[in-house]
């Protein structure tokens, strides 16, 4: 990747044009930390997301059996493609967003996270009517065990519930990143995503009749409780900036 994307900047209009490679210059230990301050918490922000699927994972392996197993391997790997979708609108707002509150238009960023919200609710939710209707022809695609599908089917139905979670809270991931705000956020997602999330779902799956599918209901709460989080620290970013230049205006 890192070759491809070196020969693009190199190669590629309208990149070429701004010869990133043709001058260097010394390291700067300021830069590096401010890269640093921001970068981090980023990746323990993704590591907390990421990793929570993996432990799901593990503790269904662990506490049910082989049909179960695959059933949810279905599922997640399916849902995990569908959530490159709002994945990649919570990309586009960290891009818009930064751009437009580095200017100080900080109206303007304001309606990106409108569109940005709107737009991944709505690719959710066509996604979400699709998966509802073709679960079944899906879940065939990955195996031929009627067993394993006759558990599929319902897996699905909760995997579309948490989908909407799971948008919300990456948008407001990438517009939190935006404003360069990424410190509280990982903290946000390390108590909702294993200290809620994690815990609802291996009490729901261990100790009520839902039994695997406890666990998709504990990640949706999880998700919604982060959504939550990230959307209160946002108004308070907003509303900050938007007194600030009032106050510059004056």
């Amino acid at each position: 990747m890192f070759l491809l994307i070196s020969l693009m900047v190199m190669r590629v209009n309208p990149l070429k044009g701004f010869y990133i490679f043709r001058e260097w210059s010394r390291p700067l230990a300021g830069t590096i930390r401010h890269h640093l301050a921001v970068g981090v918490p980023i990746g323990v922000l993704i590591f907390v997301e990421t990793s929570i699927f993996s432990m799901m994972t593990l503790l269904i392996g662990v506490m049910f059996t082989t049909n179960i197993i695959a059933a949810n391997q279905v599922v997640l790997n399916f849902t995990t493609m569908l959530f490159m979708l709002p994945l990649s609108i919570s990309m586009a707002m960290t891009i818009v967003i930064g751009f437009s509150a580095g200017g100080g238009r900080h109206e303007d960023a304001r309606r990106y996270k409108i569109m940005g919200v709107v737009s991944s609710l709505g690719l959710v939710g066509a996604a979400s009517i699709f998966l509802y209707f073709f679960r079944e022809p899906i879940s065939y695609l990955y195996t031929d065990d009627p067993e394993v599908v006759a558990v599929t089917m319902p897996l699905f139905l909760f995997a579309i519930i948490y989908q909407f979670s799971d948008a919300l809270q990456a948008t407001f991931q990438g517009i939190l990143r935006g404003y360069k705000d990424v410190v509280l956020p990982s903290v946000i997602a390390i108590v909702s995503y294993w200290l809620v999330g994690m815990v609802a779902g291996y009490l729901l799956a261990s100790r009520t009749g839902l039994e695997v599918y406890g666990f998709w209901v504990g990640i949706s709460i999880g998700l919604t409780s982060a959504a939550i989080g990230f959307y209160v620290r946002l108004k308070h970013i907003e509303n900050k900036n938007m007194f600030n230049a009032s106050q510059n205006a004056q």
